[in-house]
């Protein structure tokens, strides 16, 4: 109650918001990402915050739906938090088509939870990364279903920003090569029936449709739904030029994106 949802824009997103956009999984629209090396650099940019700074005895979720371009698509960051020596976190794409939940610790070091099978398609998948900050599990769930593959490694977080559509902060290279629509990020371990209930039978269904556990809450939210400062215009991503917009966190306002070289 009292939080603003956004309604479709009488136009065809294409031209309306210029750069790479689609059809979203949940809504009207998602955004596009290109492949491999961009210079400058794509991506949605959001400022670092204490809130989403993980430490090794913090509880987090974070999940997105997203949709390959390419059956063929290579290593790629979908939502990411690190640097390329740093600690922190990637939900991505690797090298043979499995999805990935990274943790990395201060040093650089990092293991993967891969997906259990390759994903060689341009269907929308739901992808969630949970680490538990008591047990140190980290498990990552494609479409509803916890993958074997999980870690314990210790994670860190040295204030890097966090990023939609490439896997580090500081590099040009491993952009998505995907579609990606609803980036959440929750500040506690999302429960298996929480996350069957995201997927929703492979409808989706807003992030913000489901209650955290134990008080938890959903600290940032992007439906790629609305663009600028003031979401109780209206205003959509109505761009002049197609190289930047701002990108409207609708969890209180808290976190604003901006966007850059979309494609």
């Amino acid at each position: 109650p009292g939080r603003w949802h956004s309604t479709a824009p009488v136009c065809d997103f294409t031209y309306c918001y210029g750069g790479d956009w689609t059809q979203g999984k949940v809504g009207n629209y998602g955004m596009g990402f290109s492949a491999g090396s961009q210079t400058p650099a794509q991506g949605v940019v959001v400022p670092d915050d204490a809130s989403i700074q993980f430490g090794d005895s913090d509880d987090f979720s974070v999940a997105c739906w997203v949709k390959n371009k390419d059956v063929a698509a290579g290593l790629g960051g979908f939502v990411s938090k690190t640097d390329t020596n740093g600690p922190g976190w990637v939900l991505g794409r690797w090298s043979l088509q499995n999805f990935a939940f990274q943790i990395r610790s201060t040093g650089g070091g990092r293991d993967e939870c891969l997906s259990n099978a390759r994903y060689q398609d341009t269907n929308w998948h739901h992808l969630v990364g949970t680490r538990d900050g008591t047990t140190k599990v980290a498990t990552l769930y494609v479409d509803g279903v916890a993958q074997v593959d999980t870690t314990t490694r210790a994670i860190d977080d040295e204030g890097t920003d966090l990023i939609i559509g490439r896997w580090y902060e500081n590099d040009d290279r491993y952009h998505a090569d995907a579609y990606i629509d609803e980036v959440g990020i929750w500040g506690v371990v999302l429960t298996s029936t929480e996350i069957t209930a995201l997927y929703n039978n492979g409808v989706g269904a807003r992030t913000d449709s489901v209650t955290p556990p134990g008080g938890g809450k959903l600290v940032l939210y992007y439906d790629f739904e609305i663009g600028d400062s003031n979401p109780d215009s209206g205003n959509f991503f109505a761009l002049n030029n197609p190289t930047s917009a701002s990108v409207y966190d609708v969890v209180g306002a808290s976190f604003h994106g901006v966007s850059a070289n979309t494609g």
